[in-house]
């Protein structure tokens, strides 16, 4: 996993590792995954959510939206402060609340 992160925008970077190591971490696991069997993917975040997503091994199409959402927001929420404009929509809606 490699992440970018600048003042306004996040780019997540992540590989095939990183998914299956993700989609099979108890007790969220996805046994109907739709990102299992990608090469990898990155994304894009500005503070209205998703700029671009960009798909190895299959189409855009194919991938579930909230799985989407999940990984990244696993993925991120102990790397980007809660301070930064993305992190309301990409790392907060999608935890669960406390």
């Amino acid at each position: 996993m490699h992440v970018n992160v600048t003042k306004t925008f996040v780019q997540l970077t992540v590989d095939k590792h990183d998914i299956q190591d993700w989609g099979e971490f108890p007790p969220a696991t996805w046994p109907c995954s739709t990102l299992q069997g990608c090469e990898s993917f990155v994304a894009e975040f500005d503070e209205n959510g998703l700029v671009d997503l960009t798909v190895k091994g299959k189409s855009t199409d194919e991938i579930d939206g909230h799985e989407l959402s999940c990984i990244c927001s696993d993925l991120l929420v102990n790397i980007l402060s809660s301070h930064h404009p993305v992190y309301e929509v990409i790392v907060a809606q999608h935890q669960p609340k406390e």
